[in-house]
């Protein structure tokens, strides 16, 4: 929460801030450099802060119990979780939202410069839409599990999320929203991004608490606790 969070807020701070609409917004070449010390700093400060933040907790962790187990054991482990039908299915489904959080990712600046003609101030009206989004997307995610299930509810989200984020470029393409540039056209992007944004962090809080309940199912099963593994494979997705 805290990580998603504090990229929102970058994107503010750069598009308010690191490359304003009066030196040229996001084609100021110079602001990428202090983009880049901003992170940085943003970066360092946040691990040192939950380096000592969580530093007394380490006399308190579980002690390891023998020697590290042999690669054999730990490629038996990493096999024995696709026997997990859940799993397979989280694995994939995290792999295809990777694809599109990469996709859009590599191209938003490109998309809201060039292809809509936003100015920075405009980006960053669109960008908190989705700070916006999480309080409504945390209670779609707890309405999806009530009513249908963790599994269906993250497979809804997933494809609302996936089907509403190439909506607007979509209709843009086909000459059906306003002109470029316009007010108009930044409303209808906003109010699309922002329940598309709802659904995807519906789908993240449910991708995260299905991450536990399948280390929790596997432990039951084998009496081995992997969380570690669990949060590997979904790295690895990501």
């Amino acid at each position: 929460s805290f990580g998603y969070i504090g990229g929102l807020l970058l994107q503010v701070i750069t598009l308010k801030l690191l490359l304003p609409s009066d030196l040229g917004g996001t084609l100021y070449r110079e602001g990428y450099g202090n983009l880049g010390l901003v992170a940085a700093l943003i970066v360092v400060i946040a691990g040192f802060a939950s380096f000592l933040g969580t530093l007394d907790r380490i006399p308190y962790l579980p002690k390891p119990k023998g020697d590290r187990p042999p690669l054999k054991d730990s490629l038996v482990s990493m096999a024995g979780v696709f026997k997990l039908k859940n799993f397979r299915a989280f694995i994939g489904g995290s792999i295809q939202f990777s694809i599109i959080i990469g996709v859009a990712e590599t191209l938003i600046v490109h998309l809201l410069t060039f292809y809509y003609g936003f100015s920075s101030d405009q980006q960053t009206i669109l960008v908190s839409m989705v700070i916006v989004a999480l309080g409504p997307g945390y209670f779609t995610a707890k309405l999806m599990v009530r009513h249908m299930g963790k599994r269906l509810g993250a497979i809804i989200c997933l494809v609302a999320g996936s089907v509403l984020g190439s909506l607007h470029p979509t209709l843009h393409l086909f000459g059906l929203l306003p002109q470029s540039g316009s007010q108009e056209l930044l409303i209808v992007v906003s109010s699309i991004l922002l329940i598309n944004q709802i659904f995807i962090i519906g789908y993240l809080i449910l991708q995260g608490s299905m991450l536990g309940d399948m280390a929790d199912d596997y432990a039951s099963i084998t009496h081995m606790a992997e969380e570690g593994l669990f949060a590997a494979a979904q790295t690895f997705a990501k």
